[in-house]
């Protein structure tokens, strides 16, 4: 089944907002859309789980590293991609034997810079994000996301490829589901915004 339709690409470069994908010739979508994970658990290897530090989302399989500050500090990121095995770097560019991922931020309402999203970093100048709860995509180089929601990037970092094995060992412990209780309170929450 081809995702890569016309009306997918408009969900990302229209009601998303990322207009620059229009003009990426890297840009396709390779996955559907699903809420199993999202860019920072793709980035960091898994695909079962949402990793994210806000204890308000209660709709997600919520996994964070333990130990590390729950922020959205640029560093506690970064700090959560080291608790794998991974380590900061120059550039973007690949290296046998390794992984390599970016890492993005933006400037908040307060103008303090927050952590927003990852991105795995296939080939020089070709990654693959995914996109919250949408799809999985391949675009070019970083810049694609720097007038979006994402930002820009601000580290990039490297994992060689034996320590795969922190994120397949972790993806063997189970990621505790939200309790029926907490998906109908915030079920309710969100039903409020529309009454």
């Amino acid at each position: 089944m081809d995702l890569d339709t016309p009306e997918n690409r408009k969900i990302l470069i229209v009601d998303r907002h990322f207009s620059e994908l229009a003009y990426d010739a890297s840009f396709s979508i390779q996955s559907p859309c699903t809420e199993e994970y999202n860019c920072i658990a793709w980035a960091m290897g898994f695909n079962d789980r949402w990793v994210d530090c806000r204890d308000e989302d209660y709709i997600h399989k919520k996994w964070w590293p333990q130990d590390i500050t729950k922020d959205r500090e640029p560093v506690s990121l970064v700090k959560a991609f080291e608790s794998l095995g991974f380590e900061t770097c120059r550039n973007g560019k690949c290296e046998s034997g390794y992984d390599k991922v970016a890492l993005y931020c933006t400037p908040d309402q307060n103008d303090h810079l927050v952590w927003t999203h990852a991105a795995r970093i296939l080939k020089d100048n070709l990654y693959h994000s995914k996109i919250g709860g949408l799809f999985d995509i391949y675009h070019s180089a970083g810049d694609v996301f720097e007038k979006t929601e994402y930002g820009k990037v601000y580290q990039f970092m490297r994992r060689n490829v034996e320590n795969r094995v922190i994120t397949e060992r972790i993806m063997r412990i189970p990621v505790i589901s939200p309790n029926d209780e907490d998906k109908e309170r915030i079920a309710r929450l969100i039903l409020s915004f529309y009454n």
